[in-house]
């Protein structure tokens, strides 16, 4: 949904080639994606195409 007047937010993309299912550390009994032990990915900018 469009904001007028207001600027669009910026958005990246990231890719994970892997990761671990964890316990949430702030809600119990909900599970969450870990990528603790993988190396940080490469983010990059997404730009919009005209």
């Amino acid at each position: 949904m469009r904001r007028q007047a207001a600027p669009d937010q910026p958005w990246y993309a990231v890719w994970v080639r892997g990761y671990d299912v964890v316990g949430h550390p702030a809600q119990p009994g909900i599970l969450a994606a870990s990528r603790q032990r993988i190396p940080p990915p490469p983010i990059r900018a997404l730009t919009a195409r005209a």
